[in-house]
Order: C-alpha cells, then structure tokens, then sequence
C-alpha cells in the first residue's frame, strides 16, 4: 500500500474513484455512480411505394445499460479484529458506437467495455487489502498505448465504536 500512496504522491499513479459504504455485520449494502446509456437494439425499415428503402429504419425497441462505478459488499464481524468480506466491483465504460449496414439502412450500436472484481476475503480491521486489479480490454481500438491503465482495487475496513 506504501507504495501506491508514494506513487499518487509523486504523479506516477491517479486516483479516480472513491467508494465507501456503511453497513452493519451480516448485512449487504450497495453504491452506485452511473448514467444510463439507452439505445436501439432492434430497427423496422422504412419502404416507399416501391418497396425501396430510402429513408433511415426507425428504432423499434431499446436496452438501458448503466455506464459507471458500482460496490456491493457484505461484511461479518469476525473474531479479533478480523471481518470477513464479499465484494463485487465493476467498472462499465461507454466507448461509443459502432455503425452498422450501409447507406440509408445504417444504424448505430453502443460499444461497452467492462471490468469486474468479485471476490471474498478475511481482513484485518483497519489495513488495507488489495481485492484485486483490473485492466481495460484491448478490443476495438478501445485502448491506445498511452491511454493503457491498471485499476486496483482496495478495501479497509473500520468498525464504528458504540
């Protein structure tokens, strides 16, 4: 963990999200941070008098998928100072879309990359434990060189005094 904290220090590593969450032993809670992607999936062609498609297809039916950061976790008090943890963290991103057909039948579809942990673990109460890392899928042209990131992902748990 040093070394992650030394490398946000000197810019070599970026912070991009921060979750916490609160819940009582034995319970799960969940947090979100997303925007809706709703978008086509099926398409009906519009025909002239001649049975010509000239006009672009009108949608017909349409998919809503959320775009962002979720935790889930259930936490159990475990026996001195340990908790035992269930986690589920993903990372959905929007790419943008792909075109599809040609001419006035061309119509555009979502491309979505995503990223999850979803692990258990026994943890000290209060150090933090790496659950995992994750990294973008090269698909698509999605990631340049530059632009090749690593998500690590951690969790420190705290109990609340009474």
């Amino acid at each position: 963990m040093r070394e992650f904290v030394a490398a946000l220090g000197k810019g070599d590593a970026v912070q991009e999200s921060l979750m916490v969450l609160r819940l009582v032993s034995g319970r799960k809670a969940m947090t979100s941070s997303n925007r809706e992607i709703i978008y086509p999936t099926e398409y009906m062609p519009v025909f002239h008098r001649d049975f010509t498609s000239g006009n672009p297809p009108v949608a017909t039916a349409f998919e809503t998928r959320d775009a962002g950061d979720r935790l889930e976790i259930e936490a159990v008090a475990g026996p001195s100072g340990t908790a035992n943890l269930r986690t589920m963290a993903s990372h959905v991103t929007h790419l943008g879309n792909a075109k599809y057909g040609q001419g006035a039948s061309e119509a555009e579809m979502p491309l979505f990359s995503a990223q999850r942990i979803n692990t258990g673990a026994t943890l000290k109460v209060g150090l933090a434990f790496l659950l995992g890392k994750t990294s973008p899928q090269v698909l698509a042209g999605e990631v340049t060189k530059s632009e090749e990131r690593i998500w690590f992902s951690f969790a420190t748990v705290g109990m609340a005094q009474k």
